[in-house]
């Protein structure tokens, strides 16, 4: 059995259908929540500390090659960098350490006045409802105004 990995989706990897091309060995482990962060809109999604926000979440059991994979989509470690994070699953008390990509700084800075395409918002909105996770408004709004 190989060895698995909680990873924290919260943009277009929460969508089942892009996950399951990109990672076919990926595990569906549900909904979660990671608090004190707040998402970002950067072109992709991003993430960043914020005290009063939270963002929300698909958690994903993946294996080393996932990650590989997932590195390459990414663009490690010029677009996005790895961190660790702790997360909570939804009809938990507990919470899981879960590995997230989050924008490189300076592709963050590049990219901050750049707004989701139609087609990423509407993939990250649908891996959304899919999982039962709450749509963010900004993936709502750019399919929106995108269209």
């Amino acid at each position: 059995m190989k060895k698995r990995i909680v990873y924290f989706a919260y943009g277009s990897n929460m969508n089942n259908g892009q996950m399951a091309g990109r990672c076919p060995n990926a595990t569906n482990l549900g909904p979660a929540v990671l608090k004190g962060w707040g998402l970002r809109e950067r072109l992709h999604a991003d993430i960043e500390k914020s005290a009063d926000e939270e963002v929300y979440g698909v958690l994903w059991g993946v294996t080393d090659e996932c990650i590989r994979a997932l590195d390459y989509y990414e663009g490690v470690p010029s677009y996005y960098v790895k961190k660790h994070v702790m997360v909570k699953m939804r009809g938990c008390a507990a919470t899981v350490m879960a590995l997230v990509y989050v924008m490189n700084p300076k592709a963050a800075k590049m990219r901050d006045d750049e707004c989701f395409t139609f087609s990423y918002a509407s993939g990250c909105a649908k891996g959304a409802k899919e999982n039962d996770v709450p749509v963010h408004p900004l993936y709502e709004i750019s399919a929106v105004v995108n269209w």
